[in-house]
């Protein structure tokens, strides 16, 4: 299918596109076409992954390289947000991982170990 949508983008004279996809795009199959004509992917990786484990417990660290805390919105129970982005390899391609925090999850966490507790 990416090599398809290469070749349309071709048609209309659009040299790169971005391939935004679900979970499952972290496939070597996918990878590979992606790298084949010549798109970037955009995609959440599983949590299964270890390298998704790696990135986020090294997000978790203390001294972690995170960015400050941001919102989005001028209200004051809006969400904050800080990320970290990291490399890692994946099934022979090098990749960007971004973990991203969000205080309204932190918060959802709570609630929900609060009422398992």
């Amino acid at each position: 299918m990416l090599e398809k949508l290469h070749a349309q983008c071709a048609a209309v004279k659009l040299k790169d596109f971005l391939y935004v996809a679900d979970s499952a795009a972290m496939s070597k199959a996918t990878l590979d076409s992606a790298k084949g004509a010549d798109t970037y992917v955009l995609t959440r990786a599983p949590n299964q992954l270890k390298i998704v484990k790696v990135a986020m417990a090294s997000a978790d660290a203390p001294n972690a390289p995170c960015s400050e805390m941001v919102t989005f919105v001028s209200s004051k129970e809006g969400a904050t947000y800080r990320w970290l982005a990291t490399e890692a390899e994946h099934e022979g391609h090098s990749l960007r991982l971004i973990v991203v925090e969000s205080s309204a999850l932190d918060k959802k966490k709570e609630t929900t170990l609060t009422r398992e507790r």
